[in-house]
């Protein structure tokens, strides 16, 4: 099987990084060495200070990935094995929004990599699912506890347990997706969300992912304290003072990330 590649596209002026896998016409099988290898990519890019949103989409409108090799799975250890929701955990760790850009067919540890991202915008024609229960198998990268939080406990059970490739409409309809488009409004859509959050200060829309995402897992008395806190941190950023600023002069704010 010829091993599926990525490439890493930077527009530092806008402040948007794009990863685009595969290439046209093609399933986007991965191997085991490039879901690191593109957990890797997410990571360097999440250290680099212009960079305000990342895009991860495909190259390809038969499929954003179809699945992992599967084949490789026999060669690995069980420790390696139960490691390996740490690669597709990727975009939930950097500071940044990631926004996840799907069309085509979207299976197994591909679906649980758009899982991890902060935003899923799909097409109509886009399907999803996790099918390892069909090999005697279950999700291993963090995709059945990701839509057990997403969808409840209902549908994370229809999902996984059996299989179930849903489209496009439906996960919007069932909150996995943020948005559901027609295939050739889905660059326009993406473009528009990443012009959005780019144009943000980059402390506020960082801080409010780290508050989200923690505050998931914590006691409502913890997030609370939580949030307060990053909401007192804030107030002393510079971006804070030229938005306030900006709005009391009518005028766009002008954000520099401090």
């Amino acid at each position: 099987m010829t091993d599926t590649t990525f490439a890493v596209e930077r527009e530092t002026e806008r402040g948007i990084a794009r990863i685009r896998i595969g290439a046209p016409d093609q399933l986007n099988v991965l191997s085991h060495a490039t879901r690191f290898e593109l957990s890797d990519a997410i990571a360097e890019l999440g250290r680099e200070p212009w960079m305000r949103v990342l895009v991860i989409q495909s190259a390809s409108a038969r499929a954003f990935s179809a699945g992992v090799d599967v084949g490789e799975f026999a060669g690995l250890t069980p420790l390696e094995m139960s490691r390996l929701y740490e690669s597709m955990s990727t975009p939930a760790k950097i500071a940044q929004p990631v926004i996840a850009a799907v069309d085509g067919h979207c299976y197994g540890g591909p679906f649980e990599l758009c899982l991890a991202c902060d935003f899923r915008i799909v097409t109509e024609e886009c399907r999803l699912g996790l099918p390892e229960i069909g090999l005697g198998q279950m999700p291993g990268s963090g995709g059945g506890q990701r839509l057990l939080r997403l969808v409840g406990p209902t549908r994370a059970k229809l999902m996984c347990m059996t299989g179930l490739k849903i489209d496009g409409t439906t996960a919007e309809a069932w909150g996995i997706a943020s948005r559901c488009v027609p295939r050739e409004e889905l660059p326009a859509a993406v473009d528009e969300l990443a012009a959005q959050l780019a144009s943000l200060a980059p402390p506020a829309v960082q801080m409010m992912k780290l508050s989200l995402n923690a505050g998931g897992d914590a006691s409502l008395t913890t997030a609370l304290e939580l949030e307060g806190k990053m909401y007192a941190t804030l107030r002393t950023t510079e971006d804070y003072a030229e938005g306030l600023v900006a709005w009391q002069e009518k005028r766009a704010p002008n954000y520099r990330g401090r």
